[in-house]
């Protein structure tokens, strides 16, 4: 249960980091959007959404729903 509750803390700590940060990738100009995904346990997709702006409570959500969220940052 320790381990969980450090993951979880960690993995807030990462989100919070990520939304005070710009999207950088080899040419900024390019980035394009953010990909949210909601995944279980077995990697499969409980829900999506697609921003331009990064979307902090998104991982709480996805936690309330059951999932892990995994963010990808999408460039032209």
């Amino acid at each position: 249960m320790k381990k969980l509750i450090t993951l979880c803390t960690i993995a807030a700590g990462m989100f919070t980091l990520s939304a005070t940060t710009q999207a950088r990738g080899i040419d900024p100009g390019n980035f394009r959007y953010y990909h949210f995904q909601c995944l279980d346990s077995n990697q499969v997709q409980l829900w999506f959404k697609i921003s331009q702006t990064y979307i902090p409570n998104l991982g709480a959500i996805c936690e309330n729903d059951g999932g892990r969220l995994k963010v990808t940052k999408v460039y032209w």
